[in-house]
Formats: structure tokens, C-alpha cells, sequence
């Protein structure tokens, strides 16, 4: 099962998402650096948001089919012990 990168399990096997949050200053700086890297304006950044919800929602939606998935193997295995 891949997992997203923000997508994580504690030791204890719940699932939480890692969000990282940083400064204003440091947000500003990654904008105008991405900005420089890429050659977009910010007209056409805001052009790209669509794309970026998208991609948002994919991984809305990976992450519940790993939620999923784990639960499923885990009351397959809960089965498996109740049988024997």
C-alpha cells in the first residue's frame, strides 16, 4: 500500500496527515521561488488552481482508500484469529 508523503501512521496504526506549517516569511519565500523557478506569472498561477485543488482531491482520495484497505486487512486478519 503507497501512502502519500503527507499521509502518515502512528506506531500505534492510526492514520494523520502531516501538514507541515511554517511562517509567512517562509511561504512568501517558496511563492516567489517557485514563481522564478518556473517562469509563471501569478496571473497564470491562479490559472493553475484548479489543477491544484485536483490534485488536492486525488489525495483526499488516496488516503481514504489507505484508510480503507487498512481496515479491511485488518478485520480480515481479526477473522483469521477468531477462526483459529
Amino acid at each position: 500500500m503507497k501512502l502519500s508523503a503527507y499521509l502518515m501512521t502512528s506506531r500505534h496504526g492510526v492514520f494523520y496527515f502531516r501538514w507541515p506549517l511554517l511562517g509567512s516569511d517562509h511561504a512568501a519565500a517558496e511563492l516567489e521561488s517557485f514563481f522564478s523557478e518556473t517562469g509563471l506569472s501569478r496571473e497564470a498561477y491562479r490559472e493553475h488552481i484548479p489543477m491544484v485543488l485536483n490534485e488536492i482531491r486525488k489525495a483526499r482520495i488516496a488516503a481514504h482508500k489507505a484508510i480503507v484497505e487498512f481496515g479491511e486487512s485488518l478485520g480480515d486478519r481479526r477473522r483469521h484469529n477468531q477462526s483459529h
